[in-house]
């Protein structure tokens, strides 16, 4: 009871319903998208396979999260390097682990 004689809660309460609802969504969409990872065509068969070679095998599930991460976040980000080895790496970046700073030139 407070000086004035009210009862007032600490805090109030929280009647909504929890629900994973949206979360079946995002998946249901991100799978739906990124099930099949899509075809890459530059002109030569031979440039195609080098391309699909240096994404890897889980490249499908890289879309997938970034996917993920953009409903979610509204933009995802995905980083990329080139190893010791000469070998182009790239991975998915959480958006809360990035400050975007937009830049009205080029300077």
């Amino acid at each position: 009871v407070s000086k004035e004689g009210k009862k007032d809660p600490l805090r109030s309460a929280d009647n909504r319903i929890p629900s994973s609802f949206y979360q079946l969504l995002v998946d249901q969409e991100a799978g739906y998208v990124a099930s099949v990872f899509p075809d890459i065509d530059v002109g030569k068969d031979a440039d195609n396979k080098k391309i699909i070679d240096v994404l890897g095998d889980d490249r499908a599930l890289t879309l997938n999260g970034l996917l993920v991460d953009s409903s979610n976040a509204g933009r995802a980000w995905l980083h990329y390097w080139i190893d010791e080895d000469n070998n182009f790496r790239y991975g998915i970046i959480q958006p809360d682990q990035i400050t975007p700073i937009y830049a009205t030139t080029l300077d």
